[in-house]
């Protein structure tokens, strides 16, 4: 028996009322917490806001959504819509590099919250509220402590109540509404994750199983993912410079890092280019292949194959950044089988620390970053530890038969 099972044997062995206790202190803490990054211009709580003003994600999602509204076909040309000069943080280039559904649905909640009066950032907290209750009844199903894992940190308030990232926010929405429907649903859990992919390319790797879906399942979801990225090129102006605004970000993050530990001039641009990219490509790869290895001979449910889905692409990207919050909301999502929810739990704690560490920011990030690498590694041991030794060396002589497996095996089942 593993760590894991038995910790999880002793915490399922838990009375009704300790659960009910930690579930509801759990509860009180995420309000709290998210309530203290509520800006004081949105509502003013007295001592409980840490802010005045809104995040700059915020602004960035505000004025996209804003310019859908009022212009669809203005979605990346922005030429009719004028930033207010909070928005203008943001050069218009960099605002929302979204695809279309991604923004068309900031645009719908932009609508709802100017009708309902609670606007774009009311909208958000909904959003926000609305994943942590799916998140505790998805808990409540499975395993009752991945609740206070997931939600016992403050990173995830402060991405979206304090940045006020909506974007975000969107995708792991429906992440976690496709794994809950993934139980006994499976064919509308896969269209709901491919959606996911479709608001934003974190969730591609979950692709890797389009061969598994049955037919009518992927004849919905080769609509749905021509729909999203494939018919805008006709009716968008400039749609396709989203996909070159990423590939081609700035890598000044990488610069500064260098120049901290003491490599600075020519040398340190050459060298966080190549680290930029040769880094991130090398170790999010490595981790794709032991995933897609862990699927097929871990037997990986539907729900465990959502659920991972954005985590090789938010792992490359945040590799590139050097900053592990995209990668902290890609494993946010309540992972049945721990490893996940523990890696988020560890992750929130150290972030805590460091907040409460008075250091260079630079060095915090650093830290962060290589504590969330080596948990990972972690993961992938414990994944090849399960399978065996015997099971993998038996696989590699026979790789080329495996190969096809990886993304034609037998269709998972669901799991109640």
């Amino acid at each position: 028996m593993t760590t894991l099972s038995r910790w999880d044997a002793w915490l399922m062995a838990r009375a009704t009322s300790v659960r009910v206790t930690v579930l509801g202190l759990t509860l009180a803490f995420a309000a709290i917490v998210r309530l203290s990054y509520v800006p004081v211009s949105y509502h003013d709580f007295g001592w409980l806001n840490r802010g005045t003003d809104y995040g700059c994600d915020y602004y960035s999602d505000a004025y996209g959504a804003r310019t859908v509204y009022n212009h669809p076909l203005d979605m990346y040309t922005r030429r009719l819509t004028e930033q207010t000069r909070p928005e203008m943080y943001w050069p218009k280039r960099s605002v929302a590099p979204y695809p279309p559904a991604e923004l068309l649905l900031l645009a719908c909640a932009h609508a709802v919250g100017e009708k309902t009066g609670i606007g774009l950032y009311g909208m958000l907290m909904a959003a926000d509220a609305l994943l942590v209750l799916l998140t505790l009844g998805y808990s409540l199903r499975t395993r009752w402590y991945l609740f206070p894992l997931v939600e016992l940190n403050v990173f995830l308030a402060y991405r979206f109540w304090g940045i006020g990232s909506f974007n975000g926010l969107l995708v792991l929405l429906f992440l976690t509404l496709a794994v809950m429907l993934a139980r006994a649903r499976p064919a509308a859990g896969i269209l709901c994750a491919v959606f996911a992919v479709c608001l934003k390319l974190t969730p591609i790797f979950f692709l890797s199983n389009f061969l598994r879906f049955r037919r009518r399942t992927a004849l919905a979801a080769g609509a749905l993912l021509v729909s999203g990225f494939v018919v805008p090129l006709f009716v968008f102006e400039n749609y396709r410079y989203i996909y070159g605004f990423h590939a081609t970000r700035d890598i000044r993050p990488i610069v500064r890092a260098l120049e901290f530990v003491g490599v600075h001039g020519a040398h340190s641009v050459t060298l966080a280019a190549v680290v930029g990219w040769a880094l991130p490509l090398l170790l999010g790869g490595a981790f794709s292949v032991v995933l897609l290895y862990a699927q097929l001979k871990l037997d990986f449910t539907w729900q465990d194959r959502i659920g991972w889905a954005a985590v090789p692409f938010s792992l490359l990207f945040s590799l590139r950044m050097l900053s592990m919050r995209t990668l902290f909301e890609a494993m946010a999502i309540p992972d049945r089988r721990q490893v996940r929810s523990v890696w988020l739990f560890g992750m929130g704690l150290i972030d805590m620390l460091l907040r409460v560490v008075d250091i260079d920011r630079t060095l915090r990030d650093g830290i962060w970053d290589a504590c969330g690498c080596i948990g990972l590694f972690l993961i992938c041991r414990h994944w090849l530890r399960l399978i065996g030794p015997a099971q993998i060396r038996a696989d590699w002589a026979r790789r080329d038969e495996l190969l096809p497996w990886l993304f034609r095996a037998p269709t998972p089942t669901a799991e109640a």
